[in-house]
C-alpha cells in the first residue's frame, strides 16, 4: 500500500533538526512527507514569525529534492490549525490512511488534542524516537490505545488493515527553534543550525529580532 506521511509544525523558524528527522522517516518508510505549516497552532504560542514569512523559509529549506515538500492547506484554511481537519483533507486529497508523524513529547500528549480519538482511528502514527530515549508517561487510555496498535517496522505498517502505530529511530540533534529565535535576538547567528538560504532570509528580512514582531 503506498504511505504518504504529514509533519506538521510552526517551522519558526525551519532547521535542521525538522529536516534531518523528516528525511529519516521519509527514506526509512519510503514515502513522501508533506511538512504542513500551522497558521494558528492550537496547543501553543503563537509563532514570531508571520505565516508568509514561514512559508517562505520552508520552500527555501526544501528546494533540490523530491522527498518532502513543503504543503500550505492549513495556509490555506481559516481558524485554528487543527490536525483532524488536515488529515481530512489530505485524505480527500490523496485518498488511503496517511501517516502522521510526532515527535515523543507531543505523541504523549495526544489526548489532549481536538477530537483526538477520531484522529487516531483515521491515520497510522509514525513516533519519531532517539537514541538512549526513555518512553514518556502517558495516559492509560491513550497508553492502551497506542499500545495495540503498535507494529514492528515499516512493513507492517504498510500491510495493516487499519490504524497502526510504529516507533522510527532517527538522529539526535540537539536543535531547538526556541534556542534559535533568542541567539538571534541576541545577534548570534545560527549557522549550521538552518539552510544557508533560510539563514540569509532571516538576515534580509531582519526576523527575530525586538522590534520584528509580525
Amino acid at each position: 500500500m503506498s504511505l504518504r506521511g504529514i509533519y506538521g509544525g510552526t517551522f519558526d523558524p525551519i532547521h535542521l533538526g525538522h529536516l534531518r528527522t523528516a528525511w529519516e522517516v521519509a527514506v526509512t518508510i519510503d514515502m513522501p512527507v508533506h511538512m504542513v505549516l500551522a497558521r494558528t497552532p492550537p496547543h501553543r504560542d503563537q509563532p514570531s514569525a508571520g505565516p508568509e514569512h514561514r512559508w517562505a523559509m520552508l520552500n527555501l529549506a526544501l528546494e533540490g529534492q523530491q522527498r518532502l515538500h513543503p504543503d500550505d492547506r492549513e495556509l490555506r484554511r481559516q481558524g485554528r490549525s487543527y490536525m483532524i481537519d488536515t488529515v481530512d483533507s489530505f485524505s480527500e486529497q490523496y485518498g488511503g490512511v496517511p501517516c502522521l508523524i510526532l515527535g515523543q513529547d507531543a505523541a504523549t500528549g495526544l489526548d489532549r488534542w481536538h477530537r483526538w480519538r477520531e484522529l487516531l482511528d483515521r491515520v497510522h502514527l509514525v513516533i519519531m524516537t532517539r537514541p538512549g530515549g526513555h518512553d514518556l508517561p502517558v495516559a492509560p487510555e491513550l497508553g492502551d490505545l497506542l499500545n495495540e496498535r503498535e507494529v514492528a517496522g515499516p512493513a507492517q505498517l504498510r500491510r495493516s488493515e487499519g490504524p497502526a502505530l510504529w516507533r522510527c529511530q532517527v538522529s539526535a540533534l540537539e536543535i531547538s527553534a526556541t534556542a534559535i529565535r533568542l541567539q538571534l535576538l541576541q545577534g548570534s547567528l545560527p549557522r549550521y543550525q538552518v539552510p544557508g538560504k533560510v539563514l540569509n532570509y532571516i538576515r534580509k528580512h531582519a526576523l527575530y529580532r525586538a522590534e520584528s514582531r509580525i
